[in-house]
């Protein structure tokens, strides 16, 4: 039987992007629930892995209409040991979830950033986009991996990996997301040029750095691929 991976997909604009073309090209059985439109939440019993992605909502905000129904999953998941992969609000909420912090940071970090890694052969050094308002304390028991001067940007805790940057995204989304959110930009004090170009001129190792990542979470985590 092919591994079952489910995304938690929060809005349009954050969609699963590198990542769900490399879980189709490893064989697994991909399926997509959009959390924000009121799609069924997931049966356990039929996921082995999943993956809550990003979103401009904030994983400390308990006035997202769905995020207590998602943190309730992500316990139950850990509680059934389905391997969970979280990006950027995905890692927040999965360190809420098992008893970490979320919190603003003094600015948003948005940037085309190498990150300080401990385990480059689980995270590797970058660079990825980061573009985010909060940041996460890893929960108990875990190990932080990897961080930036401003963040912690992933840890690692059973069978799950938490991550503050985005490997999944495209040249497309990155586009749409400086578009939808100049306020956020200004306040961080960067330009999208300054996202934009790198990204733009990388695409192609991007893209491949995104794969590289998710087939060491699913090895770690035991997930068979073909």
């Amino acid at each position: 039987m092919a591994t079952r991976l489910t995304f938690l997909q929060h809005e349009e604009l954050v969609p699963a992007g590198h990542l769900a073309t490399h879980a189709e090209a490893l064989g697994l059985e991909v399926e997509t629930v959009r959390v924000d439109r009121g799609d069924p939440l997931p049966d356990l019993g039929g996921v082995d892995a999943l993956v809550p992605l990003g979103s401009f909502a904030s994983a400390a905000d308990d006035d997202v209409p769905w995020l207590a129904a998602e943190l309730d999953l992500l316990r139950r998941a850990d509680d059934a040991d389905v391997a969970i992969l979280g990006v950027c609000f995905g890692g927040q909420a999965l360190a809420r979830a098992l008893g970490g912090h979320v919190a603003p940071l003094e600015r948003p970090e948005i940037g085309w950033l190498a990150l300080d890694t401990d385990e480059p052969e689980l995270v590797p050094q970058g660079p990825f986009v980061a573009w985010h308002n909060d940041g996460f304390s890893p929960p108990p028991g875990a190990t932080e991996l990897a961080r930036t001067a401003r963040a912690s940007h992933a840890f690692a805790v059973r069978r799950h990996l938490g991550v503050q940057f985005h490997p999944e995204v495209t040249v497309d989304v990155v586009e749409a997301w400086a578009r939808h959110s100049t306020g956020m930009l200004e306040r961080a004090g960067v330009s999208a040029d300054a996202v934009m170009g790198p990204l733009d001129r990388a695409a192609e190792d991007n893209a491949e750095r995104a794969g590289l990542l998710l087939r060491r979470f699913l090895d770690r985590a035991g997930l068979r691929t073909t």
